[in-house]
């Protein structure tokens, strides 16, 4: 959900070589934490198997094991606001995080330029479109036009085909309001359920777009894939399927989809099972290019239940200012489902130089600031 482009917007860092995206490139080593003490760096387990097919130029193939295993988290949520599915976009030198309807806001947005101290939560999408209903309005995508301006990918409830559909939304300021005029949702598969979840992530200067599909009619929930237009207007080509919900532990769900470029390879990340249990799980597999194939059926648990943070899902990735690669996502921290608890925003450091994407743990300074809008009202899925 996401910057995920080799793009330029102003004051921000240069582009990166094509091939790697801002937002998931390759983190180089040597590279300062900037008064982030790292507490825990976990190396992966055993490979499982590698993906066949073609391989990407230059590219490595993706390596189907456990890429990214956490053995606790002890440093916090750094936004202890309801935030659930958040996608952060580095504007200059502040940062702009969004996530899926909290309390009064359609959409929800806020800012920081340290990431530990936050405004307090405005509205992104201030008014709907014609075509979609009020109500459950999730998960966006932020990220920057190529043309200029910034563009707000979300999921909301189609009025006539009572599904949810994917919408795109406009701005000419990262912070907002985000304006989606269009008389119909970008994407839907009604057939198949509906398409929710979108993510956008760039490869060797081709942008892609992310989602689920909800499954209806006996098909399992999926996760596709398809290029972007020139200017992300449409969409070009067909589908690809790149996972479907056939893992025990998913329990018929997979959501949250996000890629991330490493030095091994391309590796999808996704959340699987309930999102209001703690059963609720980021799943990853390796897949060799953005549409696939991807190793379906071998999708280990990569980040699950702890005692600090229960229920982690809708993992997003992006590069801070000083170049490294950054995972943001919800936990609850309280009770998952309760009235009173909240899916918190969290933020790990991602090393991906060596054989797998391996998660920093960070300590991170006080100043985080609680969300003006309670927690009630949330609607997710």
């Amino acid at each position: 959900m996401p910057d995920g482009r080799p793009r330029s917007t102003p004051g921000s860092p240069p582009p990166t070589p094509p091939g790697r995206s801002d937002r998931t490139g390759v983190r180089r080593p040597g590279r300062a934490t900037r008064g982030r003490r790292i507490v825990a760096l976990v190396g992966a387990a055993t490979v499982l198997a590698l993906v066949a097919g073609a391989l990407v130029a230059d590219r490595p193939p993706a390596v189907a094991g456990p890429p990214l295993h956490v053995a606790r988290q002890t440093a916090g949520a750094v936004f202890d606001g309801d935030f659930p599915d958040p996608s952060v976009l580095l504007v200059g030198h502040r940062y702009y995080a969004f996530s899926t309807q909290s309390g009064r806001f359609h959409l929800q947005v806020i800012s920081s330029t340290d990431l530990t101290t936050w405004s307090a939560p405005a509205e992104a999408l201030p008014r709907l479109p014609t075509w979609a209903a009020p109500g459950a309005t999730w998960a966006p995508a932020a990220s920057a036009m190529p043309g200029g301006g910034y563009e707000l990918f979300y999921a909301a409830r189609d009025r006539a085909l009572s599904t949810e559909c994917i919408g795109r939304a406009t701005s000419s300021s990262p912070a907002g309001p985000f304006v989606d005029a269009d008389p119909e949702p970008f994407l839907c598969q009604p057939s198949l359920g509906g398409s929710i979840d979108p993510y956008v992530f760039s490869d060797q200067g081709v942008a892609y777009l992310v989602w689920k599909s909800d499954g209806a009619n006996g098909a399992l929930q999926q996760v596709w894939s398809e290029v972007l237009s020139p200017g992300d207007t449409g969409l070009v080509g067909v589908p690809s399927l790149l996972l479907s919900a056939t893992a025990p532990w998913e329990h018929g769900i997979v959501e949250g989809p996000a890629m991330l470029a490493s030095a091994t390879g391309l590796y999808l990340y996704f959340s699987g099972n309930r999102w209001s249990t703690s059963a609720y799980a980021i799943g990853v597999v390796g897949c060799d290019t953005p549409l696939g194939p991807c190793a379906n059926g071998l999708s280990p648990q990569a980040l699950s239940t702890s005692a600090g943070a229960r229920g982690p899902g809708g993992p997003t990735f992006f590069t801070d200012r000083a170049g490294e690669v950054l995972m943001a996502f919800a936990a609850w921290s309280g009770t998952p489902g309760s009235a009173v608890g909240r899916r918190e925003l969290y933020l790990y450091g991602v090393d991906t130089t060596g054989t797998f994407p391996t998660l920093i743990e960070l300590l991170w300074p006080a100043g985080r600031r609680t969300a003006a809008a309670p927690a009630s009202g949330s609607a997710t899925g």
